[in-house]
């Protein structure tokens, strides 16, 4: 927060400022960017007073004009409204809170805003002003500090109204308020910070009051008060240990006098007698001021003074400044003696008007006798003395706990220096910035910090600091800033993310964050030749050699220091003017710069000289061309040097260089003039890539080529025209760079055919242009491109990207500017400065980043719902709402422009929707159902949160498409085509049965004339037949006897056929189409047919109720007969004396039986009576042609019984 009184600025920041950026090729173990944001991208002031990261994971930053969320894309602002007391409640934001129920506490320079889970999904605030009629209004409208208790009370800091507790339950404040006179109230009505420590106490930071701890049991402040130096000798006390010997003394003895708890003004004396000389101890606390205003303690013998207690040999007794107490050891006289005390009638015992001293028990005073051995303890414990531990400055400004497990230390911000406070010892130690200039405005400490590495973040009123705690000192920020301009103006706040970002807000300068990068950015001191590196080179030494636009740079790891070599036209000695293009170190230790213009020169160490090599036109043994690309040394120590105008073998002992050319005439020479890189392989052999011509492989004993060329029309061939990069990685594979065909391998296949695999921009390469390769320890290869660095695994071929926001110089590199140490450490030059690394260290950020739903559109319209977005399970729309979409955030700060967003609707999509950096996922015409929205993302390193956020969709359908209306739909058409096909069904029953009885009464008319001409003209002629057969039979004497067999014959026959007549003429009549009439027609053929016999026949159940039972004329034919033949089979075989034909209706079945009292059915000699069973096959086949069952019950010797059971027809049928 901002504190009271500043002071002028002195050179401190600016000294540390000139270092930074003088010494950027430093050792840098902690690699740091600051990112600025202001009003430019969104921020409503740069004035920035308090921050504050929700559990969410959403920045909130108050500034001097409004309150802005930040996603890591975008501010959202909250302003002031005027009229409306909905909006928050001034702009001026100053402190900001969130409690453990999630509600967002915002304190303003006019009052207390709320913004609870509801009011927050309404973008709307409750507030809570001072109101000077309302003694329980908040007391001050000015806010400086918010916070929780362990208890979940509510404390409210202000500016010149003290303290609030706030009972949410009630909505009143409770003030807590200077009481002048009381010391356990608080002691400053402006109270600056507040902070509760891991033990769960609440600490206050005063402007003027110091450091206060409060305790809720007694509702009492503890003060740790600010002692200026000049005052320190003041406040020296007694050691405790000097107190331990008094507490041991009094245990054991009763004091020869005391005046203990004195008060009211009183002056009181006790008399003593000491009756041998002795060792005594006196103590006396009183309030003895210098100059002595009172004496507050005397010791006399015989009215002699022996001992005053004096300021001047007092010592403070904690408490307030005026509080003293004097300790004596003395030597007495034996004899009478007079304790004498005097107290103040405004500061004493249970009357203090300012603070009590540490023992207040001790107050007035007493003596004791000492033996030789508490004599002889006690004296040198008197001449300690120790300096009272208190705060370095009455101004508390931060308070923080400290970030090391278990520790019961607190950090305090104060307006002169840090100080660590141990809270079990209640001690303090102090920590200056500037330690040899108190008035530094570094020392006016404003916010404090804890990173994740266990130091602080120290916001001061000239920027900010690190403090390393282990260390017990302030880092300098040239060892920790690597690039970025730090904030220097007057630092209101710090916090830490839960990533650990530093979060900076600046009095004047707006928001700042500290973002870790994963590679050294090295720039070369101001005033050097150039940013623009183009070669490097780290020799033995440890010194790195760095070629660049306007020059050569020598830099001594080791001491920082810088070299410069610049061509200067008056010494022949120094280096070629040009840009550097390579640098070699032979074998001899010399080092070889090429130059673009300025030809080869070789430097010495030893003679600090360059010797200079450079094309002459009449000199074949000279180089061929002064503007030199990449250099190679063969195993015969040779250089070999590509250049612009061909390739050129040159002796360093000679100085002297072949020259090979190409030759259009010639396929095996060089393919190209201009040489842009140079390897000379494990086996020898002397690769060349070349600018238009391929990839040259060069015999050095024959000087002919082996060239590989681009075929657009052979994909196995290479990528591109232009080689710029050559490696051969330890597997022996030869890669090559090109200048727009990406990466290319040279390997064989089975047959042993050489062949290129390419990777380009598809196969997730940055770039197509390749600078440089270079191989770490795990053998993958690490490329700069013209748009940025790319690793790449030839093993798996996962390629990692890593751009400017990763800390590299620029998207742009240069080609061979690149250096791989013995250590392992790389090193590559681009436009702007190099980068150095260690490959084992750029590790990914592991962390996911956490995914929030941030807004729900209905057709293009954003909903508002009871609760934040984020913390909604599901959504409820109908079947019309089917036009919806979700906006999303990940809550990246590191790198929000590297995160990657998939999303998919589960029930409708069936894989993921990768849409790269796009925040929106729309959708349109979903149909009813159930769905889950889940959306997930990477982090700025490409790790992906797999569980991301989801929400739960319900899509109700039309009431036309819902189960209820389904059913009912589906049972009303069933009861309509039931109805209908009933209707049909009826219509053709009704129009069949019409139909039927037309043709049943044709039919019946037919077969009742049938019956009646029959019987008129049949029966007629067969009875006189019959008659004439018998008056013949009579009537002829005499008649031959086989004449008259035949005449029986004809006329048993007519008899018969008169018989079948009449049943054929029953059958036929439809009157006697019915069950009744036809068990009558078998009655009257029983009674016919056991007339002449002995054999009582029956029937049993036939009721005039079965002429209802109507029947066709198949079932009258076949039941008819099935039952004659039944009685037939009685007659012949049965020799019984009863038969029994019983008839039984029961649920539209039918049961017909045949019983007679025979001798049953038995078997005679193992076969069945004679014509039995013929009879009894015919029974069953009719049966079955009725679709009935044919039971037969004969028990031996007990009768049998015929059961026919079968359904009644219907209708006859």
């Amino acid at each position: 927060m901002n504190c009271f009184t500043k002071i002028k600025r002195p050179l401190f920041w600016s000294v540390w400022l000139l270092l930074l950026l003088t010494v950027p090729l430093g050792a840098q173990p902690a690699k740091h960017t600051f990112v600025r944001l202001g009003v430019e991208d969104g921020l409503s002031s740069t004035e920035v007073h308090t921050l504050l990261q929700d559990r969410y994971g959403f920045i909130w930053i108050g500034t001097a004009d409004g309150l802005n969320l930040y996603d890591g894309y975008r501010f959202t602002p909250y302003q002031r409204k005027p009229f409306d007391s909905t909006s928050i409640s001034a702009n001026a934001t100053t402190a900001l809170y969130e409690d453990r129920q999630g509600t967002l506490w915002i304190g303003t320079v006019h009052g207390l805003s709320r913004m609870n889970a509801q009011e927050r999904a309404a973008g709307r605030f409750q507030q809570f002003l001072h109101d000077p009629a309302n003694p329980q209004s908040l007391s001050a409208n000015i806010i400086s500090a918010i916070c929780e208790d362990a208890d979940g009370n509510l404390w409210i800091a202000t500016r010149g109204g003290g303290l609030n507790r706030f009972d949410q339950s009630q909505n009143i404040f409770v003030h807590y308020r200077r009481e002048p006179g009381n010391p356990f109230g608080l002691n400053d009505d402006i109270v600056l910070t507040l902070h509760r420590d891991r033990d769960g106490v609440l600490w206050v930071g005063t402007a003027r009051g110091g450091l206060q701890k409060f305790d809720p049991s007694t509702q009492q402040f503890t003060t740790f008060t600010w002692q200026h130096p000049s005052f320190l000798p003041h406040y020296e006390q007694y050691p405790p240990a000097v107190f331990a010997f008094i507490d041991s003394l009094c245990a054991v003895q009763v004091p020869l006098a005391a005046v203990l708890q004195a008060g009211d003004g009183k002056d009181r004396t006790v008399k003593f007698d000491l009756p041998e000389d002795s060792i005594v101890l006196v103590i006396a606390t009183g309030e003895a001021l210098e100059p002595p205003l009172f004496d507050f303690a005397w010791l006399e013998r015989e009215g002699e003074s022996v001992w005053q207690m004096r300021h001047a040999h007092s010592k403070h007794g904690g408490g307030a400044a005026k509080n003293r107490i004097a300790i004596a050891r003395l030597y007495l006289r034996a004899g009478a003696y007079a304790l004498r005390y005097r107290s103040d009638d405004s500061h004493s015992s249970q009357k203090w008007n300012a603070w009590p001293p540490h023992r207040p028990e001790l107050w007035g005073a007493q003596i004791f006798r000492l033996n030789a051995d508490g004599a002889g303890k006690i004296a040198p414990l008197l001449r300690q003395a120790c300096r009272p531990s208190a705060l370095s400055h009455a101004q508390v400004n931060a308070i923080i706990d400290d970030p090391q497990p278990g520790s019961r230390t607190l950090w305090i911000a104060t307006a002169h220096g840090l100080n660590r406070f141990d809270t079990v010892t209640e001690t303090f130690s102090h920590y200056f910035p500037d330690s040899k200039n108190a008035a530094a405005e570094a020392n006016f400490i404003t916010a404090l910090a804890a990173d994740d590495s266990g130091g602080l973040w120290i916001g001061t009123m000239a920027g900010v600091l690190r403090f390393d705690i282990k260390a017990n000192r302030f880092v300098n920020p040239s060892e920790t800033f690597e690039y970025g301009a730090p904030p220097r103006g007057n630092i209101n706040t710090l916090i830490t993310d839960h990533t650990g970002i530093l979060w900076v807000g600046e009095g004047s300068g707006g928001l700042h964050k500290l973002v870790p990068r994963k590679f050294s950015h090295h720039l070369l001191p101001e005033g050097g030749p150039s940013n623009q590196i183009l070669a490097i080179y780290q020799d033995k030494k440890n010194s790195l050699w760095l070629g660049t636009a306007a020059g050569l740079v020598r830099y001594d790891r080791s001491s920082t220091r810088t070299r410069n070599f610049k061509h200067d036209p008056a010494n022949p000695n120094s280096l070629r003017a040009g840009p550097v293009s390579f640098i070699h170190a032979d074998q001899s230790g010399n080092f070889w710069i090429g130059t673009w213009g300025g030809g080869l020169s070789r430097f010495t160490p030893a003679t600090d000289k360059f010797v200079h090599y450079h094309f002459d036109p009449r000199d074949p043994s000279s180089l061929s061309s002064n503007f030199l690309h990449c250099v190679a040394e063969d195993n015969n120590g040779m250089l070999w040097i590509g250049t612009a105008g061909g390739l050129n073998r040159f002796d360093p002992h000679s100085g002297r260089a072949q020259r090979f050319l190409h030759d259009p005439n010639d396929p095996q020479s060089i393919p190209a003039n201009e040489v842009f890189s140079l390897l000379v392989d494990r086996s020898g052999a002397l690769w060349a890539g070349t600018a238009l011509g391929g990839l040259s492989k060069f015999d050095p004993v024959t000087g002919r080529c082996q060239n590989y060329v681009h075929d657009p029309n052979d994909r196995s061939s290479l990528s591109n025209r232009t080689v710029t990069a050559l490696h051969q990685d330890r597997s022996g594979t030869l890669w090559i760079g090109t200048y727009s065909g990406g990466l290319c391998a040279l390997q064989r296949d089975k047959n042993g055919d050489e062949k290129f695999i390419n990777y380009m921009v598809d196969s997730g390469l940055p770039s197509n242009k390749i600078q440089a390769i270079l191989e770490d320890e795990e053998g993958r290869l690490w490329l700069s491109t013209n748009n940025g660095v790319a690793r790449f695994d030839p093993i798996t071929k996962n390629v990692r990207r890593y751009t400017v926001q990763d800390g590299l110089q620029h998207a742009q590199f240069f080609r061979n500017a690149a250096w791989r140490n013995a250590a392992g450490e790389m090193f590559f030059g681009g436009s702007n400065g190099f980068n150095s690394f260690f490959p084992a260290q750029i590790r990914d950020d592991p962390r996911p980043a956490p995914v929030v739903l941030t807004q729900f559109k209905k057709f293009d319209h954003v909903q508002r719902f009871d609760r934040p977005l984020a913390v909604i399970e599901n959504i409820a729309l109908r079947y019309d709402e089917n036009f919806f979409s979700f906006e999303f955030v990940a809550l990246d700060y590191a790198g929000a422009e590297n995160v990657q967003y998939a999303y998919k609707l589960e029930g409708l999509d069936q894989d993921w929707r990768y849409c790269g950096e796009q925040r929106i996922a729309t959708y349109t015409n979903v149909d009813p159902g159930e769905y889950v929205f889940r959306v997930k993302a990477s982090n700025h390193d490409g790790v992906w949160h797999e569980r991301g956020a989801s929400i739960e969709i319900a899509i109700a359908p039309p009431f036309w498409q819902t189960a209820w209306f389904f059913l009912a739909s589906l049972g009303a058409t069933m009861l309509t085509a039931y109805a209908l096909f009933q209707y049909r069904l009826r219509a053709q029953v009704r129009k069949s049965l019409e139909l039927e009885r037309v043709r049943f009464l044709e039919r019946e008319k037919v077969r009742e004339q049938i019956a009646r001409d029959y019987h008129d003209e049949m029966g007629h002629k067969i009875t006189k037949i019959g008659l004439f057969s018998e008056l013949l039979t009579r009537n002829v004497n005499g008649i031959a006897r086989e004449l008259k067999e035949h005449l029986d014959k004809v006329l048993e026959a007519s008899q018969s056929l008169a018989l079948d007549a009449r049943d054929f003429i029953w059958a036929l009549n439809p009157e006697k189409d019915s069950l009744y009439e036809t068990c009558l027609h078998l009655q009257e053929f029983g009674n016919t047919l056991f007339e002449e016999s002995e054999i009582n026949f029956q029937v049993q159940g036939l009721s005039e109720a079965s002429a209802h039972v109507k029947l066709n004329m198949e079932w009258k034919r076949h039941l008819t007969l099935l039952f004659k033949e039944g009685m037939n089979n009685v007659l012949k075989h049965a020799r019984c004396k009863n038969v029994v034909l019983e008839i039984e209706i029961q649920h539209g079945n039918l049961q017909m039986s045949l019983a007679d009292d025979g001798v049953g059915l038995a078997p005679i000699n193992g076969h069945v009576r004679n014509g039995a069973g013929v009879g009894l096959e015919n029974m069953k086949r009719r049966a079955q042609l009725l679709h009935g069952q044919l039971e037969i019950e004969s028990p031996e010797g007990k009768g049998t019984t015929i059961r026919f059971l079968s359904a009644l027809p219907i209708n006859g049928y």
